[in-house]
C-alpha cells in the first residue's frame, strides 16, 4: 500500500506509514466504500419480481372473483325476496339477469341430457337441441314481455326488462336443478312435475314483470289482457318447441 502523503510503499493492510507515521486506514476505508457503492446502487435500481406490475391473467381473475361475489350477493337477495328484488332491478343489474337466464338454459339442457342418457340420444339430440329450444323460448318470451310493456306505454328499456325477468328466472333455474337431483332417486313423476313448474314459474314471472312497469300515460292495452297475451304467447312457443323436439321434427329450421 502506497502512502498518499509521502509516497512510501508499505505492506498491505498496514495501519500507518513506516516513513511519516500517518494512518493508512482512512484511505483503505475510502477505497472499500467506492468499491461497494456501485453495487448498492445497482441493487436498488433492480426491481424485485414482487414489485412487477400484475399481468392480464391476474386482472381477469380479479374481475371474475368480483363478479362471482356480486352474483352471490344477488342470489341471496333473490331467494329472500324475489319479487322485491325484481321490482328494484334496473338496467345496471342486466349482467346478473343475463347470468340467471344463461344458467336456466344450461341447467335445462343438462337435465334433459341426463334424463335421456339411457336412450343414447347423442350430443345433438340429447343436449344441443334442448339448449337451442330453451334459449329460443326464453328469448322470445323476453321479447314478448318487452313489446307488450311498450304497448302499455310503460316505455321500459330492453336492459331493464332483461334485468327484471332474469332476476325472477333464478327461481325457475332452481326448480330445474331440483328436478335434475330427483333423477338420482329415479323419481320420474317428481322430475316431470318440477320441470313443468319451472316453466310455469317463468311464465308467472313474465306477468309480474309486466305489472312492475308503470305506464307513463293511458295504456293502449289493459294489464290483464297484456298478461294473458304474454302467457298465451309463451305457452304456445313452449308447446311447439317441446312437441317438435319429441316428434323429431326440424322445428328449429322454421325459425331461421
Amino acid at each position: 500500500m502506497i502512502c498518499p502523503y509521502c509516497g512510501q510503499e508499505n505492506e498491505e493492510h498496514a495501519a500507518a506509514c513506516s516513513r511519516c507515521g500517518r494512518s493508512l486506514q482512512i484511505q483503505e476505508e475510502g477505497e472499500m466504500n467506492e468499491t461497494n457503492e456501485p453495487t448498492q446502487q445497482q441493487t436498488v435500481s433492480t426491481p424485485s419480481p414482487a414489485q412487477k406490475a400484475p399481468g392480464k391473467s391476474d386482472q381477469y381473475i380479479a374481475v371474475a372473483k368480483k363478479s362471482a361475489s356480486n352474483y352471490g350477493q344477488f342470489l341471496s337477495r333473490v331467494f329472500k325476496a324475489p319479487l322485491t328484488t325484481a321490482q328494484s332491478s334496473t338496467s345496471a343489474d342486466m349482467v346478473n339477469g343475463i347470468i340467471s337466464l344463461a344458467l336456466l338454459c344450461l341447467l335445462f339442457a343438462v337435465t334433459i341430457a341426463v334424463s335421456f342418457a339411457d336412450f343414447d340420444a347423442g350430443f345433438v339430440d340429447g343436449f344441443l337441441k334442448p339448449l337451442l329450444n330453451i334459449i329460443l323460448f326464453c328469448g322470445l318470451g323476453l321479447l314478448g314481455v318487452w313489446v307488450v310493456a311498450i304497448l302499455q306505454n310503460a316505455a321500459p328499456s330492453f336492459q331493464e326488462t332483461v334485468a327484471k325477468l332474469g332476476t325472477l328466472s333464478t327461481i325457475s333455474a332452481a326448480l330445474v336443478l331440483l328436478s335434475m337431483i330427483t333423477l338420482l332417486f329415479d323419481n320420474g313423476s317428481l322430475f316431470y312435475t318440477l320441470m313443468f313448474f319451472s316453466m310455469l314459474t317463468f311464465m308467472i314471472a313474465s306477468s309480474f314483470v309486466l305489472v312492475s312497469f308503470k305506464s307513463t300515460s293511458s295504456p293502449r292495452i289493459d294489464y290483464f289482457y297484456g298478461i294473458l297475451l304474454v302467457v298465451l304467447f309463451e305457452f304456445v312457443i313452449f308447446n311447439q318447441l317441446i312437441s317438435g323436439y319429441i316428434s323429431g321434427s326440424e322445428l328449429l329450421n322454421s325459425f331461421y
